[in-house]
């Protein structure tokens, strides 16, 4: 029996037979055995050597250290082999430390408990990885005195007593988690056998391989073990007690440059005769492989290789940018998509990056990762859908976010219709939107108290309707708790199911654009149901933990089958768990963890992210095994001192990820190019990975590309296979050919700046680009850009009017906050209308939007600022209407049925919600005080409030009518019944702006819409976001009222004088004001009465204004256009407007 040690890869002694062992039969093991890593290295293997012409079940028998754990451990037991979840262990781990702080357990345990916080599943995680770090290093806690003897010679004292006091801590509790498990089978499941670790798992296996091992796999003759990059001592162990067990077999170890020669030194003070060292040939194919790996030591000779390229860019993106410019070089020179491998050290930092420009640049690629179920909608869902049950079984109060995160995840309504689920995206919005708006006002609530708030929600009638049925689904729940795992699983299948059933027809959302063809990617991608199906896999283990949970803490007075439990049975055991994409596209280019390339082969490798920091990975310090302890044990089993020993430290984290350097550099067999970002997000120079911290990166070296900052798209002579612009439009994509023609094409640059281009460089662009998408599809954006139009017509035969017609989208009747939109820009009120209030089959015109003020409209988006601020809410004006017309519908006994001011606020407060109060309270509040007054006033003013519906209004001279919503109307019978209409706003200081009361002038004033502004001396400082506006709500005064004295517009929020404003006829001034100085209507006072001929003349002017509106907004047989008034964009009118990025005429410059 020989060891012998390998610097060279497995595949060349599993392709060379010809003095190898016979094939085995049907009724035989192989008599070779290779020993790998996992499941995607013995893929890998086999692939590789299926490539190299020998078949893999000619070549050897492929297992894993856990496999032979498994099997042997079958074969020598009576019941079944039982590794516990990791999540399992960490809740006996958690369940432990709680019955310690009651007084439970050793002393050092409870220590241990009392000083960790309670509650903090991530101390749960560190504590557990820290301690499986102790199992690894002592064969599962049976090393455990000589790592304690070995943790008595640090020199560091505080570091000796940290470790003496951890060391104890984890011995005592792994006794108690091995008791535990104990009982799972003494107690419960004497059918299974359970391990706390995989170190005890493969420490148990180690027992038994003498008398089992031959009987699942047979006697060998050659052993090979390959892509371990951690030999911790349960697994050195298992393989040398294999080792020792066949004395017919050569064991042969194929290790990385990283952790060769601590394994060397650990197996020559470990076995008895010296392991010999393989004469293998290099295992890199390529020069330039070579060298970067040789130079990590320092002992290439200086001279770079031409198949090495060192690339650094500004950030990631370009990074990966300036990597699709490259690959697009090589496939365009003839690389299949195959012979390229791209890795990363972590390749979760360039994902999105590359799914985005990949496919945006028609690269065709397969990112061989591992995705999170944690992050799968699927698994969200039955989290949150769970948690909002226990909510609800424990009546806690919770927020709007809570209440709808099952259904934005994709949650479908088991016994519902399956076409009504999941909720559309305009559906969840109206819900999120007004629930988000009653949480504002009301704070959170109880789940019950949720379902009679969404019932009593007015509006959209079908997405409430769908809410309600989920809340009632989720009241059903709240006493049927899972009661077994079968339960659960059954549960968590018929809940996916659904939701896999009903997601079928989504897809994901890829770049678009001109130039953009996603064709491929889109027929190869793995559907959003595919991750889904695996959380519907998983159903069943989470049931097996389900019921583990009950046979070790049934009898528990504190455990019991709940919602909680279900959830977080959930979270232990898919929390965790990833699943690996599918490979679909036979030739594309593959991309993947620098740790996952062993075995594959291809003609160039690109490595990502080699910064200081990323790769080699800077290791986090311990939390309680100290670090002291982990580099002088790391010291020990390099020199031979404790050959068995591992722990996790920085220099055995820089060898493992050595090895995985090496890993990704043997793949090529031709060039290779490293990258990395020489900036972070902070704009700090950020040095090159230590591993070429010998090798020359300067600039100005030929092998050497550095991105400018201000390099945003591809030029000649980045990549070496482009050094002119015709042979950069020849590899680039379609996207960036029509991107760099453009920008070049139209650039208004100096000459002799940087990149230098000439007409016959586009020239040579244009030749490759695809004419059509240019005309049709960039320069009409890029025209609509320099250039946005100042007039838009829509005709009244476009398609968009087959289910409805123009008239019906502008024409009579005209909201009065339509024609505020209208009056104010009428490209403003164009994109409102057209771009999101019709929708092709319906247009809500007689509605205030709905605003929440920090969540944007589910129909309409961000709301233009006349929306925001000067219309009262629906809940606000209701509890007007309510207070006239039902509570107080006699105004002048607010001073007989209440004391003071004071009294009407509590009154308030007991009446209504408490955003309702805050909206009105301080304004009835105000009316008391102004009854006080005219009680008190020796005029004999009678003034009532009554309050008008909405109504369809006529105009005079048109034949278009006016929808003015319902507003208060005060009505003075001492004075021949003429009336105050008073308008509410909805945001403090709006009465003042809505009527212009800001304006400052020495002439008097127009009331045109368009001129009202002009003549204020304070325009250019002008902050106000209403401006050019008058509200029309006062155009249509006279259109509404035979009689009337005036008008008022009121704030909500406020009181005072300042939230009153309006004009009054100075011939109706007494009676309303009487002989009153002060109050709450003080803005009525005599600044503000006009005599009978500036009234006539001003009410002259809005009635042309509103005529003029009328006439222009609706639409004739062909149609009707909109334009926008040049004075208004010059004059600063567009400043605060929503639609600006999407109009864009404010930013082409001066509107000529």
């Amino acid at each position: 029996m020989t060891v012998v040690l390998h610097r060279g890869s497995v595949v060349p002694e599993l392709t060379d037979l010809d003095s190898g062992p016979s094939i085995p039969t049907a009724d035989t093991n192989h008599s070779r055995l290779c020993i790998v890593g996992g499941g995607l290295s013995r893929t890998r293997l086999k692939k590789r050597l299926a490539r190299e012409g020998q078949p893999p079940s000619n070549a050897a028998q492929f297992t894993t250290v856990d496999d032979i754990s498994e099997a042997v451990l079958d074969s020598a037991l009576t019941g079944t082999p039982v590794l516990l979840p990791e999540s399992f262990t960490q809740r006996l781990i958690h369940e432990t430390l709680d019955r310690a702080r009651d007084g439970e357990f050793t002393e050092s345990v409870r220590a241990l408990a009392q000083n960790l916080p309670e509650d903090e599943d991530s101390v749960i995680e560190t504590l557990y990885e820290e301690l499986n770090d102790y199992y690894r290093c002592t064969d599962a806690g049976k090393d455990h005195q000589l790592l304690a003897d070995f943790a008595e010679e640090l020199d560091n004292t505080y570091a000796r007593h940290n470790s003496r006091k951890r060391l104890q801590q984890f011995d005592d509790l792994t006794q108690i988690l091995e008791e535990l498990a104990v009982e799972l089978h003494d107690e419960q499941m004497d059918d299974i056998e359970p391990y706390i670790s995989r170190s005890h798992f493969v420490s148990a296996a180690r027992e038994h391989i003498q008398q089992h091992f031959a009987d699942a796999f047979g006697e060998q003759t050659w052993i090979g073990v390959t892509t371990i990059s951690v030999f911790d001592n349960p697994t050195l162990r298992l393989l040398l007690e294999i080792n020792d067990q066949l004395d017919d077999a050569d064991f042969h170890f194929f290790l990385g440059a990283g952790s060769y020669d601590r394994q060397r030194n650990r197996l020559e003070e470990i076995l008895e005769e010296e392991p010999e060292d393989a004469d293998d040939a290099t295992p890199f194919s390529a020069e330039s492989a070579e060298f970067l790996f040789e130079a990590v030591d320092g002992v290439h000779d200086g001279s770079v290789p031409d198949g090495l390229e060192i690339v650094e860019a500004p950030e990631r993106r370009r990074e990966v940018e300036y990597l699709t410019q490259d690959i697009r070089g090589k496939l365009a020179n003839g690389y299949d998509p195959s012979e390229i491998v791209v890795a990363a050290r972590n390749l979760d930092n360039y994902t999105t990056a590359i799914q985005d420009i990949f496919e945006s640049n028609g690269i065709p690629y397969h990112l061989e990762s591992k995705t999170a179920l944690a992050q799968a909608p699927s698994y969200r869902f039955l989290v949150a859908t769970f948690d909002l049950i226990q909510a609800a079984v424990d009546t806690e109060e919770i927020g709007y976010n809570t209440l709808v995160d099952p259904i934005r995840l994709g949650f479908c309504l088991p016994t519902g219709s399956r076409r009504h689920w999941p909720l559309r995206d305009r559906e969840f919005l109206y819900l999120e939107q007004r629930l988000h708006d009653a949480e504002e006002r009301n704070g959170q609530r109880t789940a019950g108290e949720w379902q009679r708030t969404v019932a009593n929600l007015s509006g959209w009638e079908e997405p409430r309707e769908r809410m309600d049925s989920f809340l009632e689904w989720i009241s059903d729940q709240q006493g049927n708790p899972p009661q077994t795992g079968n339960q659960l699983r059954d549960l968590i299948r018929r809940l996916v199911s659904d939701y896999i059933y009903q997601m079928v027809p989504h897809r994901r959302t890829r770049p678009d654009g001109p130039g953009v063809d996603a064709t491929r990617a889109r027929l190869t991608e793995r559907h959003t149901t595919a991750v889904a199906k695996d959380v519907y896999n998983s159903a069943a283990k989470s049931g097996q933990h389900y019921d583990y949970l009950r046979a070790v803490f049934g009898d528990d007075e504190n455990w019991t089958p709940s919602w909680d439990e279900a959830s977080r049975t959930l979270f232990d055991v898919l929390g965790g768990e990833t699943a690996r994409q599918e490979h679909k596209d036979g030739n594309a280019v593959c991309v993947v963890d620098a740790g996952d390339t062993f075995f594959l082969d291809a003609t160039h490798v690109h490595l990502l992210g080699l910064s200081r920091g990323d790769f080699p990975v800077e290791r986090e310090e311990a939390t309680f095994l100290h670090e002291n302890m982990r580099e002088r044990t790391a010291d020990g089993s390099d020199n031979g001192d404790v050959p068995y020993f591992r722990l996790p430290a920085q220099e055995t984290q820089y060898k493992v990820d050595m090895d995985y350097y090496q890993l990704a550099l043997q793949v090529s067999s031709d060039t290779v190019t490293i990258s990395h970002q020489y900036r972070d997000t902070e704009g700090n120079e950020v040095p090159w990975s230590a591993f070429i911290d010998l090798i020359e990166t300067d600039s100005s070296e030929d092998y050497v590309t550095r991105i400018r900052s201000d390099q945003w798209l591809p030029e000649p002579g980045t990549t070496e296979s482009a050094d002119s612009w015709g042979e950069l439009g020849r590899q680039v994509s379609e996207r960036d050919r029509q991107r760099l023609l453009h920008h070049h094409a139209n650039r208004d640059w100096p000459e002799g700046t940087v990149p230098e281009i000439t007409a016959d460089d586009l020239e040579s662009l244009a030749t490759f680009t695809n004419r059509d998408t240019y005309q049709r599809r960039l320069r009409p954006r890029y025209e609509r850009y320099r250039h946005p139009p100042t007039e838009i017509s829509v005709s009244s035969d476009e398609p968009a009017f087959e289910e409805m017609n123009l008239e019906d989208v502008v024409g009579s009747p005209v909201s009065v906050h339509e024609l505020d939109l209208f009056g104010q820009c009428q490209l403003k009120f164009y994109y409102y209308q057209f771009l999101f209030n019709f929708n092709g089959e319906d247009v809500k015109r007689q509605e205030i939007p709905f605003y929440s003020g920090t969540l944007e409209n589910y129909r309409f988006g961000e709301l233009p600022q006349i929306l925001q601020h000067h219309y009262a809410g629906e809940d606000s004006r209701g509890a007007w209407k309510n207070i006239i017309e039902q509570k107080i519908p006699d105004r002048r006994t607010l001073t007989d049925r209440f004391d003071s001011r004071e009294d009407v606020r509590e009154w308030v407060r007991d009446e209504f919600a408490p955003y309702i109060n805050r909206q009105i309270g301080p304004q009835l509040a105000d009316e008391y005080t102004l009854v006080e007054q005219e009680v008190q006033s020796d005029n004999d003013i009678q003034r009532q409030w009554t309050w008008q519906q909405d109504a369809e209004v006529s105009v005079d001279k048109s034949d278009v009518s006016v929808w003015l919503p319902g507003h208060r109307r005060d009505v003075l019978p001492h004075d021949n019944d003429y009336v105050l209409p008073i308008y509410h706003v909805r945001h403090s200081s709006y009465a003042k702006k809505a009527i212009k009361a800001c304006w400052d002038g020495s002439s008097f004033r127009n009331e045109g819409c368009g001129s009202l502004c002009e003549s204020c001396n304070n325009l250019e400082d002008c902050g106000y976001n209403t401006r050019f506006m008058l509200d029309h709500r006062i155009h249509m005064v006279s259109q509404a009222e035979d009689s009337y004295v005036g008008y008022l517009f009121q704030d909500q929020y406020e009181s005072g004088s300042h939230a009153r404003q309006g004009l009054l006829k100075q011939n109706h001034a007494t009676a309303v004001r009487g002989d009153m100085e002060n109050g709450p209507e003080a803005k009525l006072g005599p600044a503000n009465q006009i005599p009978t001929s500036g009234w006539y003349s001003r009410e002259g002017q809005w009635n042309d204004d509103l005529n003029a509106h009328l006439e222009s907004i609706r639409p004739d047989d062909d149609g009707t256009e909109f334009g926008v008034d040049r004075a208004f964009v010059n004059r600063g009118g567009c400043e605060s407007c929503v639609y600006r990025s999407m109009c864009g005429v404010p930013d082409a410059g001066d509107f000529q």
